[in-house]
């Protein structure tokens, strides 16, 4: 038999070049990545994903699901083994999930690239992502909770803006002698509205040892107190209500809010500059500290690209790529999304005052701490300010019930993962 060498050579060459193909295709790294939030939000992070992969050959597939759905869609997941590789969620829920075995330890499996970022993130930001020293989560974005006050209305109301609970009472009851009114969007009548009010009475929602609730203590039930009584002594608006329309309109000439307000307030009525401003929390006996929200950030467990996904957690995470997801969204959507990165806030376009309140505000502020069983628990404070405000129940009775029932929910959760 004689062998045709030019032939074989060329076969050699397209075998190999097969194999060379399936290897590469086999190594290929598709990270799937779900995101709580908007479908502009995602198509920002998957554009911004296209620079990483161009440096690192890493795919990202990016899902977007709703703030109703997306915590039982993550639960299915985890119970059905089913998960993404990357999730951005409720800020307590990679703590909550990692807990239940869903998501990893990130201080443990990837300590230095964590403490990279934890570094860089703001400390009020970083306690829902973590627990007894180990930090399942990290930061996506940050909210803070804002006042914003119709400066013209005011003036011609004879008031100042309120720099303290008294002030701010004072404010109240002149608002509502004239048919207007202070409004509260986010968090209205709910836990995360009542919350700075308990930290600025110098209470706490837990105990200092986190195992039970701490909601029946004299300073928390100070401030639940001076909270509901806006609601029952000065008329202050609850239930579906637009507060960014009222504020526009002068119906509610100082709203307390998330800071998106004022972007919207910007782009919405520009006829409004030098009319409004925004001003931090009025202090309490304890400080003016403020709610900080947004979303956490983690690896779920069944990841077979963990090495992967850190790498694009930290590539997200960086200051530059945050600033650049901050400029898409408000030139998309007007939305605003802080960076929980120290470093992103001298880059990004935002109006100075604006900006210097906001900082203020952000570094007297913080993210309610993880326990163990508080995520469920927190409808039994919902359900005490219902009760007070729209029944009309007794107030010492309806935060004992709260202050029970929400013990008696930590202990269930702790006892469900074998804890004392």
């Amino acid at each position: 038999m004689r062998w045709d060498i030019k032939k074989l050579s060329v076969a050699i060459i397209v075998g190999l070049v097969m194999m060379m193909m399936s290897t590469i295709i086999a190594d290929a790294v598709e990270l799937n990545f779900w995101h709580t939030g908007t479908e502009d939000e995602a198509d920002a992070i998957g554009e911004v994903a296209k620079d990483f992969t161009k440096k690192t050959d890493i795919t990202v597939k990016v899902s977007v699901f709703s703030w109703p759905q997306s915590r039982t869609k993550f639960l299915t997941a985890i119970a059905a083994g089913v998960t993404p590789d990357i999730g951005t969620m409720g800020s307590t829920w990679p703590t909550f999930f990692g807990l239940k075995g869903g998501m990893i330890n990130l201080s443990k499996e990837f300590p230095k690239e964590t403490k990279r970022i934890v570094d860089k993130t703001f400390p009020g930001a970083m306690p829902p992502c973590m627990y007894e020293g180990n930090i399942y989560g990290v930061r996506y974005d940050i909210n803070i909770m804002l006042m914003f006050v119709r400066l013209d209305i005011f003036k011609e109301l004879g008031l100042s803006v309120p720099g303290t609970w008294e002030e701010f009472t004072v404010v109240l009851s002149k608002l509502q002698s004239v048919g207007k009114s202070f409004a509260m969007g986010w968090g209205n009548k709910e836990w995360i509205g009542a919350l700075p009010y308990i930290w600025q009475a110098g209470g706490t929602i837990y105990t200092a040892d986190g195992k039970g609730s701490n909601l029946s203590s004299p300073e928390a039930l100070k401030g639940l107190k001076f909270f509901t009584d806006m609601y029952k002594k000065y008329g202050v608006p609850h239930g579906r209500i637009d507060v960014l329309t009222g504020f526009i309109t002068g119906e509610y000439p100082v709203i307390i809010d998330g800071d998106w307000i004022g972007t919207r307030v910007t782009i919405q009525s520009p006829e409004l500059a030098g009319k409004w401003a925004v001003a931090p929390f009025p202090k309490g006996p304890a400080g003016n500290t403020g709610f900080i929200g947004g979303r956490g950030m983690g690896i779920f467990t069944r990841s077979k690209h963990k090495k992967e996904a850190m790498q694009f957690i930290e590539y997200l995470t960086g200051a530059k790529v945050q600033a650049k997801l901050f400029s898409m969204l408000v030139d998309k959507a007007g939305a605003v999304m802080l960076s929980a990165n120290t470093k992103t806030w001298s880059i990004i376009n935002l109006e100075p005052t604006l900006a210097r309140v906001m900082k203020k505000q952000l570094i007297n502020s913080k993210a309610p701490t993880f326990q163990v069983g508080g995520d469920e628990s927190y409808r039994y404070l919902n359900f005490a300010l219902e009760e007070v405000v729209l029944k009309g129940d007794d107030f010492n009775k309806a935060m004992k019930k709260a202050d029970e029932k929400t013990n008696q929910r930590m202990k269930i959760a702790r006892e469900e993962l074998g804890m004392k």
